[in-house]
């Protein structure tokens, strides 16, 4: 988007203090707003002044959030603390002259988005990577019904929120591929490699695929066909896999 000539404008939820060995990287995580930083005291006074000069719609997104709390886990606190952060962040877009917001996740990242716009924020959008959102989806109608537009990353993705919306709301859905950008093909080539090696870079994790690629390996290498699989990265399997 940048190299389009848009301005963007980063904000993450978390951040982490550990060291970038990574120069682009540093610059940024330099860049980015981060909401919880600062802790509770970070979003009461948003929330409080958000709620003294535009009472209604605070009511409105309260209203919002026990909606959501009651058709999804009855976590009432949870959603409350997304309006906060909603509050938190408006004020940032506010400033910076927002014309959109677009959230990776359609869990907590896609309901602070929904509630800005309650808001007065900006029209939103997001992208649904799953499966987490289709294990527990939270409230993927509003959020649907409630954006400018929607992103799965794959067709299977596109179906689920199809089951989850009524059809009025599927154009609004569509489905664009996670893609490497031209830099990945860029480096040196020469290096050659096993055709038996396979590499999965990513997060340890079940969301992932991770014993998949694992029961692959083992179930070639026990059939007679050697796989050198290679995983890059760490995550709360990384325990299991090794034991693999």
């Amino acid at each position: 988007m940048e190299r389009q000539g848009f301005d963007i404008q980063r904000i993450a939820l978390r951040g982490w203090q550990e060291s970038l060995p990574d120069a682009e990287d540093r610059q940024e995580q330099e860049k980015t707003q981060y909401v919880l930083r600062t802790g509770l005291r970070g979003l009461l006074l948003p929330w409080l002044l958000g709620l003294l000069r535009s009472p209604l719609k605070m009511y409105a997104a309260i209203c919002l959030a026990i909606r959501v709390s009651r058709q999804t886990d009855g976590r009432l606190l949870h959603h409350l603390v997304c309006v906060a952060e909603a509050s938190r962040i408006l004020r940032w877009t506010v400033r910076s002259r927002a014309r959109h917001l677009h959230a990776h996740f359609g869990t907590n990242s896609a309901e602070i988005a929904m509630q800005m716009r309650v808001l007065g924020g900006p029209p939103f959008s997001f992208t649904v990577h799953g499966p987490e959102e289709f294990l527990a989806p939270l409230g993927l109608e509003d959020k649907v019904r409630r954006s400018a537009f929607v992103v799965a990353i794959s067709s299977f993705g596109r179906s689920q929120l199809y089951l989850r919306t009524v059809a009025a709301l599927w154009p609004k859905i569509s489905r664009r591929s996670l893609r490497p950008g031209a830099e990945f093909s860029s480096g040196d080539t020469s290096t050659e490699v096993s055709d038996s090696r396979l590499v999965c870079v990513g997060r340890l994790c079940e969301a992932k695929g991770s014993y998949f690629s694992l029961m692959l390996s083992r179930n070639s290498n026990n059939a007679g066909v050697h796989i050198d699989l290679v995983l890059a990265g760490d995550g709360p399997c990384a325990q299991k896999s090794r034991k693999w």
